[in-house]
């Protein structure tokens, strides 16, 4: 599963800000899309690598607009806002190895 060095990363860099997730669950949907979903107590976020990054949360939903594998920073900022009842925050920065990982997504649809 290619996609777990960059779940890794997102998840280390929550850690390490103090907002570990409750439950993080990795795998595969049913039309073969690499996918992760992070939870907390009122907040969800969801990856999926045909779509990127959504979230869940009382006050608002749907997609981020941050790069589809965008810098795990950004997702810590995110989860923060959103946590403390605002809107999550828009984003280009991307993961350091985002160019490696869209190859090996790319390698593995061509299987």
């Amino acid at each position: 599963m290619p996609h777990l060095p960059y779940i890794d990363a997102v998840h280390a860099a929550l850690v390490a800000a103090g907002q570990q997730p409750e439950t993080l669950t990795t795998g595969e949907t049913e039309r073969g899309e690499l996918a992760a979903q992070l939870e907390w107590d009122s907040v969800r976020l969801r990856w999926a690598s045909d779509a990127g990054w959504t979230h869940e949360a009382p006050h608002c939903a749907g997609r981020l607009v941050i790069d589809d594998y965008a810098d795990p920073a950004v997702l810590v900022d995110i989860v923060r806002l959103l946590g403390d009842g605002h809107p999550p925050i828009a984003s280009r920065a991307e993961w350091e190895h985002a160019a490696a990982l869209d190859v090996a997504l790319a390698d593995r649809a061509d299987q």
